[in-house]
């Protein structure tokens, strides 16, 4: 009894020192958050050549509302895969509020901020010109195969085809009017009434990111909601070690993780794709404790999107491409805890 009050006491005296510092933080967060996520959500943000550098960016924020819109917008067809990727490698979610109440881990914050940005903005502008390659490739196909039918069939079939072409052009021409309508409508209907379909707008604590909450609940309550929850993952991944490491012992919890082996990423990876902030908080909790090297660490961290890879099945019903882009997360994400296993 004596023992597990004592195991008890010690995490939560390591649980609570974090607290006030968590507080601090996500209010910080909410006032980036008010600011950033309705630009964010602006469709045309997130389009062209900027949208990797865009998304690397926003996705270094600590806070999975982000990926999560992010999210929602590629299942509308209004970013690409390469801007999503991007968005969830930069995505750290709780991790950066833990790393830096410890002064040791704190010193691998920067590093790994800047393992992950670099990494997304590959990844992103690599999908990006890969798509723009084969979009072009393809346009290319099809004017080559019409010019061959046109040809073909000029002198025989001239008067038919001017007819079928100027009813295909006042289609396209009617499409896209229609199509600029729907749009505009419903980009005016979301800015109006602020609740567009979906679950884009809710944040890992539950509330609306796209609200019009008062001052008081969203800069006070929300970041102590959110603080006193990661405050229990953190107390529960303590716990969890600290009865480890009493009845195991620490030298002989490092020699069975293995700090230094090179299968640690594999796991780590792994368990970063659990979506849910408690599995950035293990990640982050056993590096913090000695357990889980660097560059796991980062592997873990990167596969990382929080509650988004939920919306992502959630909302994009395309179920192959949705079990490609989680399959793309974890390889990408050994790779790179590999990579940094090497470098650190």
């Amino acid at each position: 009894m004596d023992i597990a009050l004592d195991i008890f006491l010690d995490a939560l005296k390591d649980s609570a020192i974090i607290l006030p510092f968590l507080f601090l933080v996500y209010v910080l967060i909410e006032v980036i958050e008010m600011y950033s996520v309705t630009t964010l959500k602006a469709k045309h943000m997130l389009q062209g050549k900027f949208s990797p550098l865009i998304a690397s960016s926003v996705g270094l924020i600590p806070q999975c509302g982000f990926s999560v819109v992010a999210t929602d917008l590629f299942s509308k067809k209004y970013i690409s895969v390469g801007t999503l990727l991007a968005v969830f490698i930069a995505t750290s979610d709780e991790a950066i509020p833990i790393m830096l109440s410890n002064l040791e881990s704190a010193k691998m914050l920067v590093p790994m901020l800047i393992i992950k940005f670099i990494s997304a903005l590959i990844i992103g502008y690599g999908v990006y010109f890969i798509q723009k390659f084969l979009e072009r490739k393809k346009v290319v196909e099809i004017g080559s195969a019409k010019d061959f039918v046109k040809k073909d069939n000029q002198e025989n079939n001239k008067s038919k085809e001017n007819k079928v072409v100027a009813e295909k052009t006042s289609e396209i021409s009617t499409t896209k009017t229609v199509d600029k309508h729907i749009d505009e409508t419903s980009e005016k209907h979301c800015h109006d009434h602020n609740d567009c379909e979906g679950v884009e707008s809710i944040g890992c604590c539950g509330h609306h990111l796209d609200e019009q909450p008062s001052k008081l609940k969203r800069f006070l309550w929300h970041p102590l909601i959110h603080s006193l929850k990661i405050f229990l993952f953190i107390l529960i991944v303590n716990l969890i070690l600290g009865t480890v490491l009493h009845f195991v012992g620490e030298e002989k919890l490092a020699v069975a993780l293995g700090v230094d082996t090179y299968w640690q990423p594999l796991v780590s990876a792994l368990i970063g794709l659990i979506p849910n902030c408690a599995s950035s908080v293990a990640i982050t909790g056993l590096y913090v404790a000695g357990t889980l090297s660097f560059g796991a660490c980062v592997a873990g961290l990167t596969a990382n999107a929080g509650v988004a890879y939920v919306v992502l099945f959630k909302h994009n019903k395309n179920l192959k491409q949705n079990l490609l882009i989680v399959l793309s997360m974890y390889v990408i994400s050994i790779v790179i805890g590999f990579i940094t296993m090497l470098i650190f």
